[in-house]
C-alpha cells in the first residue's frame, strides 16, 4: 500500500471505530498456514486488546501467498454483516480488485462496503436495496482470491 492509501484506510478504521463503535482491522501475511485458524486466533488477540466498548469487530485476513481472503465478525456485528453480505463482499468487490493484483484498492473498496453497511445498520435501514441482500451467499466465508 503506498501511504495515502494507508491513510485512507486508518481514516476509515478511526471513523468506524469513532461512529460506529466498531474495531475494524486488517492483517496481511505470507502464509497463514490454514487460514480459519490463523483468523480465530487473530480475532481473538484483537478482542484482548479491542478498542470497543461494545464487542463490535471485524478482521480482514489476506493471505498473499495461498492466495486466501477471510473476514471474521464478531457475534455482536452478526445482525448488521450476516454471512450473505460477507460474501457478497467477498465474491463481489475484494476478488475482482485481488485477481487484477490491486489489492490495496480491493481493501478499500471494501472498507467502503463495511462502512456504508454500518451506516445503514445505524439508521435500521434494513438490507431493502442493498443488492447482496437479493443472492444467496452460501455458508462460509473463506474463499480463493
Amino acid at each position: 500500500m503506498t501511504p495515502a492509501q494507508r491513510a485512507a484506510v486508518a481514516e476509515y478504521h478511526d471513523y468506524l471505530l469513532k461512529d460506529h463503535d466498531i474495531d475494524y482491522r486488517v492483517l496481511t501475511t505470507p502464509d497463514a498456514g490454514d487460514i480459519n485458524i490463523f483468523a480465530l486466533r487473530g480475532f481473538e488477540a484483537l478482542a484482548a486488546e479491542s478498542r470497543s466498548g461494545t464487542g463490535r469487530a471485524l478482521l480482514l485476513v489476506v493471505d498473499t501467498k495461498q492466495d486466501l481472503i477471510r473476514l471474521e465478525v464478531s457475534y455482536a456485528l452478526e445482525g448488521a454483516y450476516p454471512d450473505a453480505f460477507i460474501a457478497y463482499v467477498e465474491h463481489r468487490q475484494m476478488v475482482p480488485f485481488f485477481r487484477d493484483n490491486r489489492i490495496a484498492d480491493g481493501i478499500l473498496a471494501t472498507t467502503e462496503l463495511i462502512i456504508t453497511r454500518a451506516q445503514r445498520a445505524a439508521a435500521n435501514a434494513g438490507f431493502d436495496g442493498e443488492a447482496w441482500a437479493t443472492a444467496s451467499g452460501g455458508g462460509g466465508a473463506t474463499i480463493k482470491a
